[in-house]
């Protein structure tokens, strides 16, 4: 049964990983997170946006030396030493593309999740780790199976 059960996890992460590659369109995951990064926080320099990202002032720079050539990100003019980043329009809409994809990965994980709920039992025990004052009701797919599976009995008075 363990191998199986390898087997299936395997096979699910091989799962995960093309659909998360199919969703980049090629980029790397820097370059996915840095026009996150610039989508949701506005201009910033280098500095401040290799620092938000993780990597490293000089993996920064040449990506970002990508992005910009393929149009996707704008430098504004030198004040003093600093750069300030931005996105381009096409940058904005790409980051907007990147986003969307993200969110649809999400919700394969949550069908990947009720799937794989049967019985409340079972929700339990794939939830033992969750801290369910954040995913109440509609918003946790293993709760809304297990919900299907076994109405929950209001307790007796």
């Amino acid at each position: 049964m363990h191998e199986y059960l390898a087997n299936q996890l395997g096979a699910l992460a091989l799962i995960l990983n093309d659909r998360v590659e199919t969703a980049m369109g090629g980029r790397s995951a820097t370059a996915a997170a840095i026009l996150a990064s610039l989508r949701h926080q506005g201009p910033m320099t280098g500095t401040s946006l290799a620092r938000i990202v993780g990597v490293a002032q000089p993996t920064c720079v040449r990506v970002v030396d990508g992005l910009a050539a393929e149009g996707l990100i704008a430098r504004a003019p030198k004040s003093g030493r600093d750069v300030r980043l931005d996105l381009t329009p096409q940058g904005a809409a790409e980051a907007v593309r990147l986003g969307q994809a993200r969110l649809a990965l999400g919700m394969m994980a949550a069908q990947l999740m009720a799937a794989a709920t049967d019985s409340r039992q079972t929700a339990n025990r794939h939830c033992r780790l969750c801290e369910h004052s954040l995913c109440r009701g509609e918003a946790c797919p293993i709760g809304v199976r297990a919900d299907e599976l076994e109405p929950e009995q209001p307790e007796p008075s």
